[in-house]
């Protein structure tokens, strides 16, 4: 990159090129969303699937990324970022377990059939990251685990909502344990145990950047209109708090190495921003 590739015309820093050299965002709107960048024209990356936290002098700049998962909007859009920003750390929605996953999902030539899941906007954001330290900040973790055994020490946890987050972590781990014995077996031998499936969404990356975008935000809108006409089951909201605390202290911890780049479900974007805002 250039010296005029990071100078606009008024002569500031755009907001790509602080994230890149490590320079706190002085500049970005207070909303924590980026600049205006003639790079980030491309309708996937519209800013508000991004929120940026300025980088401070014991830790670097935040990039968030929110996503639809599996979505070919968010899987370009987890990609140009990464490629972009170049970060130290690039923090994924991912159980630690599942991560060696993943990586086998983001190689290419391994052998295993196209038809397969590709790992989605995971997968491809671990690939741009190259040889770069890549870190699984979601549950089941240690830091999660602390938090809901405090939760469930509590006295105004109620008791429904106990029961069900103790069944989702169960479930949860479960699913991240098979994934890492999924890993392991691909490792030693050609089969490919199904450990994953990818969700289904009526677009595809043949289609243009603007397709992608328009119906990836038709979708959330749906999303959005459907959970909030629905009550959400006893602990949903006991988990969701305790996952965005963990993952947030962990990319809170991950700023001391640099600027971090975190991809996260779309429904956590603001939340986890706001979290590591106020901290």
């Amino acid at each position: 990159m250039t010296e005029h590739d990071q100078t606009d015309e008024h002569g500031g820093t755009d907001a790509i090129a602080n994230v890149e050299s490590g320079h706190p965002q002085d500049h970005a709107p207070c909303d924590g969303r980026p600049l205006d960048d003639p790079r980030l024209d491309d309708p996937r990356l519209d800013d508000s699937y991004l929120r940026v936290v300025p980088g401070t002098e014991t830790g670097g700049t935040v990039v968030l990324v929110g996503v639809t998962h599996d979505h070919p909007a968010s899987r370009e859009r987890a990609r140009r970022v990464v490629e972009g920003v170049t970060p130290a750390v690039v923090a994924l929605e991912l159980s630690p377990l599942v991560i060696p996953l993943y990586r086998q999902y983001a190689g290419s030539g391994d052998g295993r059939t196209a038809s397969e899941y590709d790992g989605g906007e995971m997968a491809a954001a671990l690939a741009a990251s190259g040889d770069g330290r890549v870190v699984g900040i979601d549950a089941p973790n240690w830091a999660y685990a602390r938090r809901l055994v405090e939760a469930l020490r509590s006295r105004e946890t109620d008791r429904e909502a106990a029961v069900s987050a103790i069944r989702d972590t169960i479930s949860v781990s479960r699913h991240a344990v098979a994934c890492a014995v999924g890993a392991a077996i691909r490792t030693v031998t050609p089969w490919s145990p199904t450990v994953e499936t990818p969700a289904s969404h009526d677009s595809s990356t043949a289609d243009p950047p603007a397709a992608q975008a328009a119906h990836e935000a038709r979708q959330l809108s749906r999303s959005r209109a459907l959970l909030g006409a629905l009550e959400p089951p006893p602990g949903q909201e006991l988990v969701d708090e305790l996952r965005e605390a963990s993952m947030s202290s962990r990319i809170d911890a991950l700023r001391t190495e640099g600027a971090v780049v975190a991809v996260v479900g779309h429904a956590h974007l603001e939340p986890i921003y706001e979290r590591l805002a106020a901290e």
